[in-house]
């Protein structure tokens, strides 16, 4: 019986130095994008025949390995790990009657950062940090440790709950997908071609057909997008909890 077993050495690594680099199908600018490499991430990869001038500069075409497949420049790849944060942050915002849940995911260094508030008016913030790997046109995220702060409205006076970490175990996978130019949990994948829902890549949602806006049960799910961007108003420490996870 013959066992092959797959090993890479560190001539093997690179680390993303662009904002978000599309992994393609085939060696070519012009091929389908499969998934996205946010700043930062480690990858393994090998050099193939395929090169291309691109942007005056004389590139190679790396071919993917350890669990994802495709092709990236390396015009946009270094050998030495990434210092800055500069994070890829991904939006969720739904649209509904008085449906107050916001969503940032921001992703670099294989490190991911998830905001959550629940309303707007009186925001209760949800902050999950952990780590990301890519897998095929997946992103799949675990988080380890969780931010919960609670307000509390008592007639005029809002009261803000002692702030909690706690320890989790969850995960997330986010699927790429080229038609809708975003990422989409797998609970939200059933509304890509669902005729009772109508595509607004401007908004990064599914827009309700069935429903107007001034309907009680309207609403109209959304997807994870750079195109969209939240103002939050955090508190201080659940700002000084993000950063110290940066």
């Amino acid at each position: 019986m013959l066992f092959i077993i797959n090993s890479y050495s560190d001539d093997n690594i690179y680390y993303v130095n662009t904002s978000a680099l599309y992994i393609r199908e085939k060696p070519d600018t012009k091929s389908k994008i499969i998934n996205l490499l946010p700043y930062g991430t480690k990858i393994y990869a090998k050099k193939t025949n395929h090169n291309i001038l691109y942007n005056n500069t004389n590139s190679n075409w790396y071919e993917l390995l350890k669990n994802t497949n495709g092709y990236v420049l390396n015009y946009y790849l270094s050998n030495e790990k990434t210092k800055n944060s500069n994070s890829y942050n991904l939006f969720y915002i739904p649209k509904g009657y008085e449906y107050g849940y916001r969503s940032e995911l921001r992703l670099y260094n294989n490190k991911a950062i998830l905001i959550n508030t629940t309303n707007l008016y009186y925001p209760d913030t949800n902050i999950k940090i952990g780590k990301y790997e890519l897998k095929n046109n997946k992103i799949i995220i675990s988080f380890i440790q969780a931010y919960i702060e609670t307000v509390i409205v008592d007639k005029s006076i809002d009261l803000i709950n002692p702030p909690k970490i706690i320890t989790i175990n969850e995960t997330m996978k986010l699927f790429w997908n080229e038609n809708i130019g975003g990422f989409i949990d797998e609970a939200e994948i059933k509304y890509i071609n669902n005729k009772s829902y109508k595509l607004d890549k401007t908004r990064c949602i599914f827009y309700d057909l069935n429903n107007t806006e001034d309907s009680v049960k309207f609403y109209s799910p959304a997807y994870y997008c750079n195109r969209n961007t939240i103002k939050w108003d955090l508190s201080e420490k659940a700002n000084k909890f993000i950063e110290l996870n940066r």
